[in-house]
């Protein structure tokens, strides 16, 4: 499972399909909400949303703020490579319930063109 920022000062060296797979990995094996009062989390403690392994830098302001990853990026908390791809696993978090996060993650697979490598983790 991905831990929060891990990939953020990588993610112009990595392909769509990398942080795809990071993304996937990191949901489907972490297989819970990070939220707070049923608000979602870039960083809920031991769990963290989809989004968050790509963060060059974080601030507990992103999360009082319920912050979306275009905003992230605006602020420079990280670059914008795969900006589409990421707001896509942090909707994926965010939007759906966790039993259905492998489903959404297939159509999201599908949707950016890209091969589904989640079986292992399901």
């Amino acid at each position: 499972m991905a831990k929060l920022g891990q990939y953020g000062h990588q993610l112009h060296t990595m392909t769509a399909q990398e942080v795809l797979d990071v993304g996937v990995e990191h949901l489907l094996t972490q297989m819970e909400k990070s939220e707070d009062n049923g608000a979602c989390q870039y960083d809920g403690g031991d769990v963290c949303c989809g989004a968050s392994p790509f963060l060059k830098k974080y601030s507990k302001g992103l999360d009082s703020n319920c912050f979306e990853w275009w905003q992230v990026v605006e602020e420079e908390y990280a670059s914008s490579d795969h900006h589409i791809l990421i707001s896509g696993l942090q909707s994926v978090h965010d939007g759906y319930d966790v039993v259905n996060w492998a489903s959404a993650l297939r159509e999201l697979t599908t949707a950016e063109g890209l091969v589904y490598n989640g079986e292992q983790y399901e």
